[in-house]
């Protein structure tokens, strides 16, 4: 699209992402009722697809007009921004954008310039306005009214986003012309991100991370203020981003979780705040805290290795001048050992002991590698000779 003169761009909030032509000539018609043949003639009109960054979601449509002066355009703008039905479908962040962003939008359609006629001259697509206008005639019923939405998520069915979406197309049916405020929140676990994020107008990092069962995923995390960070456990260590037959708390590692707070960390950020719900983990952060390499000078030029073991898993890390220099998931934890010590009991002295009994030997006087001098303990079991106790 080449910028000349003067332009404006409305960014349209569609109820879906996969909206088709039916439902844009639709909007369009609510668009130019409520314009004029005179306001038009003469402008150009592109629309498309376009992303002004990370925050936009699929389902914005923009929509330019192109080559007027400056009275013309803010006469245009006047006549959009008094109209409560366009006020209600434009994306509640960025809904106008001016000529200096325009010159940064890429990908966009030329529609084609507006005539004496009513109609699109000289573009990829032929439509008639002032058809449009007849079809789309409409009284604004809901305006004056004001409808906030602040839905959380419905887990395991629909995000807070789309929640927000689905009740924002139904108030649209109901009450055209009503003044809406999307505001999705979140309680510390999923949507978290993206809610802090949007609210405080934010950017969002992304990093690879090791998920709860110590698989590798793609995580974000958001920044707010320059320099705090949004950490939200569900997008590392979470429920959702694992299916149902793989849930165990048991063998499951909040290790992703420092590896996202340690990435924020090396970006500069000074103030960290971190969501926990959502999480498919119980150890205590321990897994965290060996990404982190608590306790210990991580920033120095020397290798440190953290070992971090948990029931099914152990995480593995070796940290230098802060930055983690090799991870790694073993899929070997305490269960492992704990099923050593009972085949070696049952072999070596005929004697069966349970997974208690087998995790206190570990606790006690286990070890992963060799020790020096004899250790011991009394345990207890069944003779698998005599059957005695």
């Amino acid at each position: 699209m080449e910028v000349h003169r003067f332009g404006l761009g409305i960014r349209i909030e569609m109820l879906k992402a996969d909206f088709g032509d039916e439902e844009l000539l639709d909007e369009f018609g609510h668009i130019f009722s409520a314009l004029s043949a005179e306001v038009l003639e003469g402008l150009q009109l592109y629309g498309g697809r376009c992303k002004l960054d990370e925050k936009d979601s699929d389902s914005i449509f923009t929509l330019v007009f192109m080559n007027g002066k400056v009275r013309r355009m803010r006469k245009l703008f006047a006549r959009l921004d008094g109209d409560a039905y366009i006020k209600s479908i434009l994306a509640s962040y960025r809904p106008y954008i001016q000529t200096n962003t325009l010159c940064k939008v890429e990908g966009l359609r030329y529609f084609g310039e507006f005539g004496s006629d009513g109609m699109l001259h000289g573009g990829e697509i032929k439509l008639d306005i002032r058809a449009l206008m007849r079809r789309n005639l409409r009284h604004a019923a809901g305006k004056g009214f004001t409808i906030l939405l602040s839905p959380d998520k419905f887990k395991g069915s629909m995000s807070a986003e789309f929640a927000a979406r689905t009740i924002m197309g139904a108030a649209r049916r109901v009450l055209p012309g009503c003044r809406i405020i999307s505001a999705p929140i979140a309680d510390g676990g999923d949507g978290t991100v993206d809610a802090l994020v949007r609210a405080f107008d934010g950017l969002k990092r992304r990093a690879t991370v090791t998920n709860a069962n110590g698989v590798k995923v793609e995580a974000e995390y958001g920044i707010i203020g320059g320099n705090t960070a949004i950490i939200e456990m569900a997008q590392a260590s979470g429920l959702a981003i694992l299916d149902p037959g793989e849930l165990d708390p048991m063998k499951a590692s909040s290790f992703g979780t420092g590896e996202l707070i340690l990435h924020a960390l090396n970006e500069g950020i000074k103030h960290i705040l971190i969501g926990i719900g959502g999480s498919a983990t119980n150890d205590g952060g321990m897994g965290a805290a060996a990404a982190l390499g608590v306790g210990l000078q991580f920033q120095e030029a020397y290798g440190t290795m953290i070992v971090d073991m948990g029931a099914g898993v152990t995480d593995i890390a070796v940290l230098s001048m802060g930055e983690v220099v090799v991870s790694s998931c073993v899929p070997i934890g305490g269960d492992y050992f704990d099923d050593a010590i009972i085949r070696y009991l049952r072999k070596k002295h005929n004697l069966l002991i349970g997974e208690r009994t087998a995790e206190e030997i570990k606790i006690n006087i286990g070890s992963a590698v060799p020790q020096v001098g004899d250790l011991s303990m009394d345990v207890t079991g069944r003779n698998l000779i005599s059957g005695l106790p």
